[in-house]
């Protein structure tokens, strides 16, 4: 955990985080974590066609709110984070990364770097897409390729930060 983390979670204090109502503070909070977040990343991944940052429970919650609201077919890749498929199945894309038939009519929820053995990796899709970079924060650096047609980016701050289960995350 970097000694950020670590000071903010023992020195921060709940009465802190109290704004007055229509006192836009926390408008003004949001904006700097959105800011400082766009910042950390922009290395890693072009966000310039994303204008809008919304906060999360994580990547959970996330998926929850991409899932309440979908309804078209969607699928994913081989060693894919599970939960999706929980709550909405899926259709399996591929047997494994390298060696993978996408369906253009189905919306494709992958992971970048990828949950099933944390590599980073391009790929070519011509299908809507949803972007899971959970693992950005506990992996090297490297850029992420952002297919055309991708309609969300997940990120979590619970993995690389030590954090897990606090359920933080942006959309």
């Amino acid at each position: 955990m970097s000694e950020d983390v670590w000071h903010l979670l023992k020195e921060q204090r709940v009465s802190d985080t109290y704004y007055k109502r229509g006192s836009g503070k926390a408008t003004q909070e949001l904006e700097w974590l959105e800011a400082t977040h766009r910042n950390w990343v922009h290395d890693i991944i072009d966000l310039s066609d994303f204008p809008y940052c919304y906060v999360t429970n994580g990547t959970t919650d996330a998926i929850h709110l991409w899932l309440y609201k979908e309804d078209r077919q969607w699928q994913y890749l081989q060693g894919e984070y599970e939960y999706p498929n929980l709550i909405d199945a899926g259709t399996e894309a591929c047997i494994g990364y390298k060696k993978t038939f996408i369906d253009p009519h189905k919306v494709l929820y992958m992971s970048n770097p990828s949950a099933a053995d944390g590599n980073f990796f391009d790929m070519e899709v011509n299908c809507p897409v949803v972007l899971d970079c959970t693992y950005i924060s506990s992996t090297n650096i490297q850029t992420i390729n952002v297919p055309p047609k991708t309609e969300q980016v997940f990120f979590s701050f619970s993995k690389g930060f030590g954090l897990i289960g606090q359920r933080l995350g942006l959309v």
